[in-house]
């Protein structure tokens, strides 16, 4: 239960949700699946107002001040998002694989490249976006330190694109 009281666990909840409407979930069933995670986080949220937590210290507010003052760091995030993705110790092939499986699926207009797209693209990219806040006096360090661990929950689905993406033999179609 932990990954969906956490940020990140909300993240992931809102990617899932939005690969549900693109996958074309009807609405219903849409609800029906939100409705969990909503509560477990509306559950969470009142639960640490009801203790007067204090907010992480990582991260500066999210302000657009704050924002404009640290832009610039997209920048290094980009390069130290790629030295984590080519790690070619922690991860192997996994994420050029992933990379040419996506294109092959949407090749083939194959309707699940686009939520697994989405479910692989919006999470990374709201991850690094997130460090644009980070509080940390060496944002080297706090990427280093967090995004590997935030690109195991991302690893899942680029694992299903890669063997979606492997087409069937001729014989069995």
């Amino acid at each position: 239960m932990l990954p969906w009281v956490k940020v990140e666990g909300i993240i992931l909840w809102a990617v899932a949700m939005s690969t549900a409407l693109l996958s074309g979930m009807r609405r219903r069933e849409i609800i029906r699946a939100a409705l969990p995670g909503l509560l477990v986080f509306t559950a969470w949220q009142l639960f640490l107002r009801g203790m007067h937590t204090v907010a992480s210290p990582d991260n500066v507010p999210v302000t657009l001040e704050n924002f404009f003052g640290r832009v610039h760091r997209t920048g290094p995030i980009a390069a130290l998002l790629f030295l984590r993705l080519s790690d070619w110790s922690r991860w192997s092939i996994l994420w050029p694989l992933a990379a040419a499986a996506l294109l092959s699926l949407a090749c083939r207009h194959d309707r699940r490249a686009l939520p697994l797209a989405v479910a692989i693209v919006l999470p990374i990219a709201i991850y690094c976006g997130s460090y644009i806040f980070s509080a940390w006096p060496q944002l080297s360090v706090h990427v280093n330190t967090s995004l590997p661990r935030l690109l195991i929950h991302v690893s899942l689905p680029a694992l299903l694109a890669i063997v979606l993406a492997v087409p069937e033999p001729a014989g069995k179609k």
